[in-house]
């Protein structure tokens, strides 16, 4: 048994056992033990090297098992954190460009607009109303960059 797992041992183990009971009567006790009856010192040596053995290959593929997850974690983390740092580079970038001299201009103009049209809306009829609301509506596309409102 060069390359004994802990089932092989087993199978071995419970060979013996069986080749031990099997010359004996089921319904009577078993004789007293004879030199074949029982294992040697060497087999049991052997045996429990060979447990010994595949125990010691089971901790380490445990070990290796749950390095790997941990450095697959650590992988997992570092893909999250540069996609996290692409989308900050991404929002730093839109906002430098929103306080570019031009644009702060553009918007402080739609803020007052605004601030005009919230307050016509307070007492506009319904007519007028929509008038307002289309008015601010193309407000509101402008302020996102050409794109409608609500998407």
């Amino acid at each position: 048994m060069t390359h004994s797992t802990v089932a092989g041992c087993l199978l071995f183990a419970c060979t013996l056992g069986a080749a031990v009971l099997s010359g004996h009567d089921q319904r009577q006790p078993p004789q007293s033990s004879t030199k074949h009856d029982t294992l040697t010192t060497e087999q049991k040596q052997r045996l429990a090297q060979h447990f010994k053995a595949a125990f010691g290959r089971r901790t380490a593929e445990r070990r290796q098992a749950s390095t790997r997850l941990n450095a697959s974690g650590v992988q997992f983390l570092a893909s999250e954190r540069q996609k996290v740092q692409a989308q900050n580079a991404s929002i730093r970038g839109a906002i430098a460009s929103l306080s570019s001299g031009g644009t702060n201009a553009r918007f402080d103009a739609i803020e007052r607009e605004a601030r005009e049209l919230s307050k016509r809306a307070a007492t506009a009829t319904g007519a007028e109303r929509e008038a307002i609301d289309r008015r601010a509506a193309q407000l509101l596309s402008e302020l996102l960059g050409g794109k409608p409102p609500g998407r």
